[in-house]
């Protein structure tokens, strides 16, 4: 039997419905109680038993309703977090802060196969010798982190999980196969660029330009890079990374030329679909920088997208309903001048406007 009861909040109102299931000798497994609510888990009882111990527990002062429930609270809550990891298309693992694994979503299961493993713990899972120095990189820095797994190389975000006394009791990983990620994009950790200090000036005109580059990379607004190819525009890009607030979260790209048009736009936004949704780069890329590589050979509804984002901070995957944010600076270059493919009726006009406050040349 499993009943909720609804009662006023009476002091020694709980040990009298205790008693009163002791008394009629009913075996009590579980009790939750809340402010006006108790719920109460005993073992299986014939329906007229459970009718009489509902009537007498109504007679008791205080008590204002019974009734039978499917799912004691906590039971609820389980199946329902069960339910939400498992609809996540990635593997998740909750651990203990030694490491062992307290829970795995039903994805992860089939992905690392550890039912072998008596005491499964999170270290079985990888095969780099130095995997707790970077989960530990990824858990202070917000950063996910590339590493060698049993079933291939994954991008694993990390959440530590802590008392209110700031004490570390566990944390909740997620593994991201670089497919399901952004399968033309590349991602580098901030620490792995190097800044305008390594950089060679041969002419004053290109001092001048890493000058204003320098500057421009204490701002937060979108930039526009022109140069012909092999002239260094992503370098720059990532200089600018490098020297501003972001320096410690990722610098991703996206080639726009060399991918097919939809890929621009799942690689950018993400794919919303019940069995293979993937997160796309502004979403993998929160806090960072993405770098859009021939910005003017985007796709029409990908321009559109990019346009709301930057004006908004707002956008949805590919697909999807539901409302998501991500903080980005965004940098985009092209060979040709954007206003040549304005003209051509080739790029949205707002958006080269939008791009075009802040360029280089």
């Amino acid at each position: 039997m499993q009943i909720k009861i609804t009662a006023e909040n009476r002091l020694g109102l709980t040990k009298e419905i205790l008693a009163l299931l002791a008394d009629s000798e009913i075996d009590v497994k579980k009790v939750e109680v809340e402010t006006g609510l108790m719920y109460l888990q005993t073992e299986q009882l014939d329906k007229h038993v459970e009718r009489s111990i509902a009537t007498q527990l109504m007679q008791i002062e205080g008590v204002k309703w019974v009734e039978n429930i499917a799912l004691m609270p906590v039971q609820q809550r389980n199946l329902f977090l069960t339910s939400l990891l498992n609809a996540i298309g990635d593997p998740v693992f909750g651990i203990n802060n030694k490491g062992k694994i307290i829970y795995q979503n039903k994805i992860a299961e089939q992905s690392f196969k550890l039912e072998d493993c008596k005491t499964p713990a999170i270290k079985d899972i990888f095969i780099e010798d130095d995997w707790a120095e970077k989960i530990d990189t990824a858990a202070s820095g917000v950063l996910p982190v590339n590493i060698k797994t049993i079933s291939g190389l994954m991008l694993v975000e990390v959440r530590a999980i802590s008392q209110k006394n700031q004490n570390t009791i566990g944390a909740v990983l997620v593994f991201h196969k670089p497919e399901n990620i952004a399968t033309r994009s590349h991602l580098i950790q901030g620490a792995d660029i190097q800044g305008f200090d390594g950089m060679i000036c041969k002419n004053i005109a290109m001092g001048d330009i890493i000058n204003r580059a320098r500057h421009m990379s204490n701002t937060q607004v979108p930039l526009a890079i022109y140069g012909e190819s092999g002239v260094g525009k992503k370098t720059i890009a990532q200089a600018i990374h490098h020297e501003g607030r972001r320096k410690n979260k990722l610098f991703s790209s996206i080639d726009c030329a060399s991918s097919k048009p939809s890929q621009v736009t799942t690689d950018l936004f993400g794919l919303a679909h019940p069995s293979n949704g993937k997160a796309g780069l502004l979403e993998i890329t929160d806090g960072g920088t993405i770098y859009l590589q021939s910005i003017g050979e985007m796709p029409e509804d990908c321009q559109l997208r990019l346009l709301n984002f930057i004006s908004t901070g707002e956008f949805y995957r590919v697909g999807g309903k539901i409302k998501r944010q991500a903080d980005v600076k965004i940098v985009a270059s092209s060979s040709l001048p954007l206003k040549n493919y304005v003209d051509a009726k080739q790029f949205n006009a707002d958006l080269f406007y939008t791009l075009d406050i802040t360029h280089l040349s």
